[in-house]
């Protein structure tokens, strides 16, 4: 499933604590709208988008509970819905508290009471909608991740808050049916599920109906802990801990944040600050909608359009197994359960812990420039060393790699000017004219930039020494391919150092046998029309026309197509699909190198 076929609109929403963004007047702040668009007009009549099929919706007609996979993939648990002033946290067996009484796992035949001592919160691993922390009328998928609404407004928190850094998930809307309003934003834990977020003084949202901020108050103070100090309860054969809040007296305890901050962006562009100096407190992503619109999540790690120096909210889950360890390890040695000996041994633990993380991972940043060029800042979020691809703006490039703290840069095509100087950056190439170009590199040559290992293709064509990058991470499973003038989605750069039978070796010989999941990031943004060319030399490939109308909604809303990947490149890219013989028909040759060329040539004449 591709998202960007199915999205209409895509609302983000990024909230800031301790940050330092620039102040917003007062009179910015009010006039706070959705870039001037209006996500009401989205009805039957205009919404191109289908009904959602390929998620399994579940249904709680069970009002008390919800079901979810076990941890321990055993099956389902039930999670009791937590409720006004009430709220529930799985918790498992602590592995390393010792149980003096030697008590048996109770198997809620009997009423017992367990110390709450022996078990520990179970962290889930992955940012999903929480299980039990919504309204119980929503309908939500196998995954947790998308959401469709049911008469009046109703709320779901995420299942990880946050309370200091910045933060960033996504929403996309799938359907949004006349009459149903939707709205994003952040929850504090205690604020109502069956009102929409906003409503009350513990949450802060954007609202579709008139794309505008809402917030009844302000926030309020809150502390997140002491769970090993909270009842345990029994619920259908497994256990909790119940929390249980008086929420008026949390509200007589607001104290604001000084900095603080949350802005809405759509379609990665900022809508601006909505709210300032928001109120200390853990806060949830959250949606509310009302009627029957369905929203579909996503908290990270890849997302559309991650701001600079914006964390998704995938990465809460290795804070938080952090944070259990040192909490642990604190209980552990107050409880007098371990000597100096062992705190060396959880402190090892710990370092396991930390090496055992998976969030940290590749990230790449598209940057634009000049009429129509990308210029990329790849980097690990692990070490923060990185890379600079193409940048023909060096300035524009050094400001984003700056602001991502990223250590060590070069960059591949164009010289680096003088905004760098030598000993800041390195440039490396495939062609000797390239200005002060420190390395050359060769076909298939390898190297290292902190956690990323970098294979050099050589793509000789568009230029004599054009080299594509494919780039492996360590911690991330899909590497990516940054290709400049050579491949671009639904297309590719044309013959001005080479031949045709080059550009076929190097599009269906070298890049068509990377993996299909690699991502590929070209060097332009063409692809409204290479798509249109698509469509007319292979007018029945249905591929290339659901790219096309995805492509144009892109278009109209001017927002990057970047990154495509290798697998749909086969589908839809006409380079590629020389062995078409729709393709073949239409200029009249079999032989692959010269289809190549007649396609190059045919685009060339092609008027869009």
């Amino acid at each position: 499933m591709e998202s960007g076929r199915l999205e209409r609109w895509s609302c983000f929403a990024l909230v800031v604590q301790n940050g330092s963004m620039d102040d917003v007047s007062p009179d910015d702040e009010n006039s706070f709208a959705l870039l001037e668009t209006n996500l009401a007009d989205i009805g039957p009549v205009n919404e191109s988008v289908k009904q959602v099929t390929f998620f399994s919706l579940c249904y709680a007609t069970d009002y008390s509970s919800s079901k979810l996979a076990a941890p321990d993939g055993s099956g389902t648990v039930d999670f009791p819905f937590n409720k006004e002033g009430y709220r529930y946290f799985l918790v498992e067996r602590d592995p390393n508290v010792i149980d003096r009484m030697q008590l048996e796992e109770d198997d809620g035949s009997t009423l017992r009471i367990i110390p709450s001592h022996l078990y520990r919160l179970h962290i889930q691993r992955t940012v999903t909608i929480s299980p039990n922390d919504r309204a119980h009328e929503l309908r939500v998928s196998d995954d947790q991740l998308t959401v469709t609404g049911f008469e009046g407004y109703r709320v779901a928190r995420a299942t990880h808050a946050v309370a200091k850094g910045t933060w960033y998930f996504e929403v996309n809307f799938l359907k949004q049916p006349e009459g149903s309003h939707v709205r994003i934003g952040w929850s504090q834990p205690l604020a109502v599920v069956q009102s929409c977020i906003g409503y009350n003084k513990l949450s802060y949202s954007w609202r579709s109906l008139k794309g505008t901020k809402f917030h009844d108050a302000i926030g309020r103070k809150y502390h997140f802990g002491g769970y090993k100090d909270l009842p345990l309860i029994n619920f259908k054969h497994n256990y909790f801990y119940e929390s249980h809040d008086e929420v008026s007296d949390v509200l007589k305890s607001l104290e604001p944040l000084q900095g603080s901050k949350i802005e809405f962006f759509k379609n990665g562009k900022s809508c601006g600050v909505a709210f300032t100096d928001i109120y200390r407190g853990f806060y949830h992503p959250a949606i509310s909608i009302y009627k029957n619109a369905t929203l579909r999540c996503n908290f990270g790690p890849r997302l559309q359009h991650l701001p600079v120096g914006a964390l998704p909210m995938s990465g809460r889950v290795e804070e938080l197994y952090v944070e259990q360890t040192l909490s642990e390890a604190l209980y552990l040695v107050c409880q007098g359960h371990m000597k100096f000996v062992q705190i060396l041994a959880v402190i090892q633990c710990m370092q396991s812990v930390l090496r055992g993380l998976t969030g940290k991972m590749m990230r790449v940043i598209p940057v634009k420039a000049l009429e129509d060029n990308y210029m990329y800042l790849v980097y690990s979020e692990k070490d923060f060393k990185g890379f600079a691809v193409d940048p023909v703006e060096p300035k524009k490039i050094k400001d984003v790699a700056d602001s991502c703290k990223v250590v060590i840069l070069f960059p591949r095509f164009q010289m680096i000017m003088k905004i760098w100087s030598a000993e800041e950056a390195e440039i490396y190439g495939g062609d000797n004219r390239i200005d002060h170009l420190s390395r050359k590199v060769e076909h298939e040559e390898k190297f290292r930039v902190g956690e990323m290992e970098i294979t050099a293709l050589k793509t000789p064509c568009h230029t004599k020494g054009h080299i594509c990058y494919y780039v492996s991470h360590s911690g991330d499973k899909r590497p990516i391919v940054l290709t400049g003038d050579t491949l671009f989605i639904a297309g590719c750069g044309k013959f001005f150092e080479g031949s045709a039978a080059e550009m076929h070796h190097n599009l269906n010989e070298i890049l068509a046998k990377l993996p299909n999941d690699t991502y590929v990031y070209p060097g332009h943004e063409y692809t409204y029309s290479n798509l249109k060319f698509a469509h007319h030399i292979e007018p029945s490939n249905e591929d290339v026309k659901r790219k096309l109308e995805w492509a144009a909604q892109k278009k109209e809303q001017n927002v990057p197509t970047v990154p495509s990947t290798i697998g749909e490149e086969k589908k839809t890219n006409p380079f590629m699909r020389t062995t078409s013989s729709e393709i073949q028909q239409n200029v009249g040759a079999t032989e692959l190198v010269t289809v190549m060329d007649r396609v190059r040539e045919a685009k060339n004449r092609f008027k869009s």
